[in-house]
C-alpha cells in the first residue's frame, strides 16, 4: 500500500509542498529542484556542479550558513524582470506553448525550466536574466526530502 505525502487543499499543496515528491508531482511543468548549499555568509544558495549563486534575500533563522539542502522554485515564479537580483540562464531550448513559453537551460548539474510570457522567446544560446523572488523559494532536506521551515 501507499501512504499520503500531504493532505491539504490544492492551493496549500501547491504553495507549501511538504516534500520534494509533492513539489515535483504538483504543477506542470514540475518545480525546479536544485541541490546545493547555503553560502557561508547565508546570503546566497550555491548550486552544486559549479552552478551560479542565487540570492536568498532575508535569510530565515532556520536556514543556517553552510547548510546542504535542495532549493525549489516553480517555473512560473521565475521572472525575466523583477526586483530580485538577476541570475543568468543560458537558454538551450525554448518551447512555444501559445499563451506562454518555457525556456530550458542548466545551472550546474540541474536542468532548469522558466515559464515566460508569450512575447518573450529567447533563442538557443541567448542569455536570460532570471529573477527569483525570495518569498517563492522552498527548501528541502536532501536526505529525507521533507520541507524545511
Amino acid at each position: 500500500g501507499g501512504r499520503a505525502e500531504q493532505i491539504g487543499t490544492p492551493g496549500e499543496v501547491y504553495d507549501r509542498p511538504a516534500s520534494m515528491f509533492v513539489a515535483s508531482f504538483i504543477g506542470s511543468p514540475a518545480m525546479n529542484l536544485l541541490h546545493g548549499r547555503v553560502s557561508d555568509d547565508g546570503r546566497r544558495f550555491e548550486i552544486a556542479g559549479n552552478g551560479p549563486h542565487l540570492p536568498l534575500g532575508e535569510q530565515p533563522a532556520w536556514l543556517p550558513e553552510g547548510m546542504e539542502c535542495v532549493l525549489g522554485v516553480r517555473p512560473e515564479h521565475m521572472h525575466a524582470r523583477g526586483a530580485a537580483e538577476p541570475v543568468t540562464l543560458e537558454v538551450e531550448t525554448c518551447e512555444l506553448l501559445g499563451a506562454d513559453n518555457l525556456a530550458h537551460g542548466r545551472w550546474g548539474n540541474a536542468d532548469v525550466v522558466v515559464r515566460l510570457p508569450h512575447e518573450t522567446r529567447p533563442a538557443p544560446g541567448e542569455r536570460l536574466a532570471v529573477h527569483l523572488p525570495p518569498a517563492r523559494l522552498h527548501f528541502f532536506d536532501p536526505a529525507t526530502g521533507r520541507r524545511l521551515g
